[in-house]
């Protein structure tokens, strides 16, 4: 791993746990009996941390090759989708009570990870 990765990968670290403190903050306050809440949005965060620390360490691997790179990005960010969309939809389905709360926090933290990714992507490249 190159230190242009390994840079990546600590601010992808340091933007997931504080979005992680901020989300738990936040939904103590809004939500003060949220637990279930609050697990489904560390849950979240921790899936965007795990797979995005996967996605750079595998494209950095594929840099060299530009096709190789693109076919990698396309089925990564496809696969992503998928599975935030899959684990959203089983989480709102299961706990009916806490779904459109869920559905907001997912959908703020899924855009601070697809800016961070953007911004990070450009760098790595």
């Amino acid at each position: 791993m190159d230190s242009k990765t390994s840079g990546i990968i600590k601010q992808l670290i340091i933007v997931m746990v504080v979005t992680m403190v901020v989300a738990y903050i936040a939904i103590s306050h809004l939500y003060p009996g949220g637990t279930l809440l609050l697990a489904g949005a560390i849950s979240v965060a921790m899936f965007f941390l795990f797979f995005g620390t996967f996605t750079f360490l595998t494209l950095s691997k594929a840099r060299e090759d530009g096709m190789k790179y693109n076919r990698t990005f396309m089925a990564l960010k496809t696969i992503k989708m998928f599975l935030a969309l899959f684990g959203a939809v089983i989480f709102s389905l299961v706990n009916r009570d806490w779904a459109v709360p869920f559905l907001v926090v997912f959908a703020i933290i899924y855009v601070i990870y697809t800016v961070f990714e953007a911004i990070a992507l450009m760098k790595l490249k």
